[in-house]
């Protein structure tokens, strides 16, 4: 965030009032050690104007683990971002659910009833499901223009003004995303969560398919009683189980309400006696918006590791095995079609073998009658054809 020159003796903090946020905070500051000399976390007393909860907490500490979900709304400068979010996603959205739409009318005919049209089946679920959950979001973002369509006329309603020289109110951009913890958890589960969960099944399916055809090349008759429709089922159900539970720290992320504020370098000096009420802080909680901050509740360690398996279980591994099992198919069907050239070949060197066998054996026994033809004097020939002739004339007659 950028801090004007005015605002240089002001540093970034978030009020929070409820049991929600100061876990939020206590994690943070556990996790980030504090600058020296400097206070980034304050806990108001329990008094009539507090719940005993409320306090606030540096920007530094609390970005560790959160963020403002949605983002700020796109800048209209940026105009290649907006045509992509709002134009472009949607129509590619609205296409895949088409041509998906398509595919499942064929395979669900009761002729496509077999094990590798099943799990081309379960894929195309998953991929239109993919489609369908991010797309009225994305409607109603390409219609409003804003990330956060639901607060569209929010920003408007603010008056900003200065109550106190303690502090003071964030810059406007910061203010300018949700305030609604249920809106954002909405938009996020239908834009990222599940999205995410279809696409990891989509790509582990589409292994599986790989390996199953690779089976029934090289042993047939075993992959008739392997894969059975039943069979093919469970496996598709299994996969989108391990799917769910892959991406179970992302599920962890918890939408809270914070309010920003900018707070005087002198009152965060460890050695500056605070007086909440003489700051006017109290003062905050009433005056200041709200904005939702998405905060992971896994230590960072934990979403490390979840985003190195990840990208080895969904990227890396699965294109590395769908290229080794496409060229072993490759391999195998070169052979198969070697050896049935060379089966035909065999057949057709059999079936000429005997077909010359039998014209021999014809052209043995048409001899003795040329030879017998070639017997006959010509006065026979004569005597016959005169016969022939009379015969014909009878007949006439």
């Amino acid at each position: 965030m950028n801090i004007n020159e005015a605002d240089s003796n002001y540093q970034l903090f978030y009020g929070f009032n409820d049991p929600e946020g100061q876990n939020i905070a206590l994690s943070a500051t556990s996790m980030i050690k504090p600058i020296p000399n400097e206070k980034e976390l304050f806990l108001f007393d329990k008094t009539s104007r507090t719940t005993g909860y409320g306090g606030l907490v540096s920007a530094r500490q609390l970005h560790f683990i959160c963020g403002p979900y949605p983002e700020s709304i796109i800048d209209e400068n940026v105009i290649f971002d907006k045509i992509i979010q709002t134009i472009i996603l949607p129509i590619l959205l609205i296409m895949l659910i088409l041509f998906n739409s398509l595919s499942l009318a064929v395979l669900t005919r009761p002729t496509m009833k077999t094990p590798v049209f099943t799990v081309l089946l379960g894929i195309t679920m998953v991929e239109m499901s993919n489609g369908l959950l991010p797309l009225p979001m994305y409607l109603l973002r390409a219609f409003y223009s804003d990330p956060v369509w639901w607060e569209y006329k929010k920003y408007t309603s603010y008056n900003l003004t200065q109550i106190s020289k303690w502090w003071k109110y964030a810059p406007l951009e910061i203010y300018q995303t949700s305030s609604n913890p249920t809106a954002s958890g909405i938009l996020a589960w239908t834009t990222v969560f599940l999205p995410t969960v279809c696409h990891t099944t989509a790509t582990w399916l589409t292994l599986f398919v790989a390996l199953q055809r690779l089976i029934y090349i090289t042993y047939p008759n075993k992959a008739t009683k392997l894969f059975s429709i039943l069979t093919v089922r469970l496996v598709c159900i299994s996969v989108l189980l391990c799917a769910l539970i892959l991406h179970i720290p992302m599920f962890q992320s918890n939408f809270v309400r914070f309010q920003p504020l900018l707070l005087h370098q002198n009152v965060i000096f460890r050695n500056y006696s605070i007086d909440f009420k003489q700051l006017l802080l109290y003062e905050a909680l009433d005056y200041l918006p709200y904005v939702v901050m998405k905060c992971h509740t896994c230590l960072p360690i934990h979403m490390f590791l979840y985003f190195l398996t990840r990208v080895i279980l969904v990227h890396l591994l699965p294109c590395i095995l769908l290229i080794i099992l496409t060229i072993i198919i490759i391999m195998k069907m070169r052979q198969i079609n070697r050896k049935h050239l060379w089966l035909t070949r065999g057949k057709l060197l059999l079936q000429y073998s005997k077909t010359l066998s039998t014209y021999k054996q014809t052209k043995s026994y048409s001899l003795p009658i040329t030879s017998y033809k070639h017997s006959l004097s010509p006065e026979t020939t004569n005597i016959s054809k005169q016969d022939q002739i009379i015969d014909h004339k009878v007949q006439i007659n």
